[in-house]
């Protein structure tokens, strides 16, 4: 007999991406994960950061004794942090104080990791009355909705960090450029409207502005754009950078599968579209009458034969979107001790999960109506995520007969082979590009886009530090990492892509 021990999934896209273990690349062309992205930059417009994540942990950072070094931070005279780079160039950072609502970012929070943190905010304060925005929104560099940390914590996040998510251990996991620096740029703002995107362009410009007059080496640029133009405010900014010989990651947009939806067709940008690579996040729906159905869970406890019903036949009294499961959709008479069938779009997928607990249910099948992700949410009840066509006809199984039962079960137990990865996501935009009447060859490239784990705010989930996130914002930072390897000046040879003989 053996002891029963619980084990960690191997669950990484820098194991995907073949960067670990002595055959890695990390090993074999830079003499291992301490040397990836030595002495580069990688400036992140996005959200913010969050200063308490793992991945973004590093030493204060001291005044600089004796000559400076490649890769080691130092305060200046007055209070800035710089670097020598690994061009030979100096990049020199701001921590910036947080106004009176952010006074939680005092300036201090920047270490050896983080050398730079700074926002831009006048447009959000100028267009969103404060009744509108967030409560959880700081004026400062802090990240509330982890958008920003996440993109961060994927391109350059510390090496060997232990990711656990609500008990469960998932391994440990690094950014892809381990030992490079990274500077947040803050454009993205919480409001309370959900058709806005809170990244306002001006910001945009002016964190470009800034990053390129502070000497970042890479940007990362996970934030949608226009599709119609290759030459609009935020694109000449990224040109400008280009023109200074800053590598720009863009994100490709999640408007797929129609062609022609891709964003960010400059040529002087690396337009990234979002891929799937293999997962082990599986979970079983199986029903009374033997047929079986897969999806992404993450779940740690199951639910057992169960009655089941469509969310729209368990509407509220005057709800109109309750096949969605929005907030305050359900009647709780209708929902009580069933697993509910919820429909993908619109309201946030951990909302749904939310909405179905609040009313009493016991799980929940979120089904795609069209193909897309099957996306692994740290949900607060058993969930399986399940796509087309197969989600289909099971919403139409269950709703055709009412009687049949329900277990959500983990792990996968229909038999059949994975789903081959690497695909393009269905959500990932396509091209070609019309931009400016043209026919460009836009996406340049595909990475991880789907369930791709990495560092997040616990501000807005609840403590968490760690968790799933899918998009082509997800898909681009892997790009930022390959491009600080570049800065770095790493041979050809280190991209995974590549084939020397």
């Amino acid at each position: 007999m053996a002891p029963d021990v619980e084990n960690a999934p191997d669950y990484t896209t820098t194991d995907f991406l073949k960067l670990t273990g002595p055959d890695g690349v990390w090993a074999k062309q830079f003499g291992g994960e301490a040397n990836a992205g030595k002495g580069v930059v990688v400036g992140v417009i996005d959200s913010g950061y969050a200063p308490d994540n793992p991945f973004l942990q590093g030493e204060p950072v001291q005044p600089l004794q004796g000559p400076a070094q490649v890769g080691v931070p130092y305060r200046t005279a007055d209070g800035k942090i710089a670097m020598l780079k690994a061009d030979g160039t100096t990049f020199e950072g701001e921590c910036q104080k947080g106004q009176k609502s952010g006074a939680t970012f005092d300036g201090s929070q920047c270490n050896s990791k983080v050398i730079g943190a700074r926002y831009f905010a006048d447009s959000f304060l100028q267009y969103v009355a404060p009744q509108d925005r967030a409560r959880e929104e700081l004026i400062s560099p802090v990240d509330v909705g982890s958008h920003g940390t996440h993109t961060a914590t994927t391109a350059a996040g510390n090496a060997g960090v232990l990711q656990v998510i609500d008990g469960a251990d998932f391994g440990r996991s690094s950014g892809v450029a381990p030992a490079a620096k990274v500077s947040v740029y803050k454009v993205c703002w919480e409001d309370n409207n959900p058709d806005t995107g809170g990244c306002y362009s001006s910001a945009s410009v002016e964190a470009v502005e800034a990053a390129i007059k502070d000497g970042v080496d890479v940007l990362n640029y996970s934030i949608s754009g226009n599709n119609n133009s290759t030459v609009d405010p935020v694109a000449l900014a990224f040109l400008n950078a280009a023109a200074a010989g800053v590598f720009v990651s863009a994100s490709a947009g999640n408007s797929g599968p129609a062609s022609s939806t891709v964003n960010h067709a400059s040529p002087w940008l690396t337009t990234v579209a979002a891929s799937t690579f293999p997962s082990d996040l599986v979970g079983t729906v199986k029903v009374s009458d033997g047929s079986l159905y897969r999806g992404a869970s993450i779940m740690k406890t199951e639910v057992a034969d169960k009655p089941v019903i469509i969310a729209a036949a368990a509407a509220a009294a005057g709800a109109t979107n309750a096949n969605l499961c929005a907030p305050g959709s359900l009647d709780a008479a209708k929902v009580a001790g069933k697993v509910v069938v919820c429909d993908r779009g619109v309201v946030d997928r951990t909302a749904k999960s939310q909405e179905v607990q609040d009313k009493g249910g016991v799980g929940m099948i979120l089904v795609n109506l069209t193909s897309s992700s099957e996306d692994a949410d740290n949900h607060v009840l058993p969930t399986v995520h399940v796509n087309a066509p197969r989600s289909l006809e099971l919403k139409s199984k269950l709703e055709a007969n009412p009687s049949l039962t329900v277990s959500l079960v983990k792990g996968d137990l229909t038999g059949q082979p994975p789903a081959p990865a690497p695909q393009i996501a269905g959500f990932s935009s396509r091209g070609p590009s019309l931009a400016s009447g043209g026919d460009l060859l836009k996406p340049d490239v595909a990475a991880p886009g789907v369930n791709v784990l990495a560092g997040v705010s616990t501000i807005g989930n609840d403590g968490d530090q760690f968790g799933f996130m899918s998009g082509t914002s997800m898909a681009a930072p892997h790009i930022a990492g390959f491009g600080a390897w570049c800065s770095a000046s790493s041979p050809l040879g280190a991209l995974p892509w590549s084939n020397p003989r």
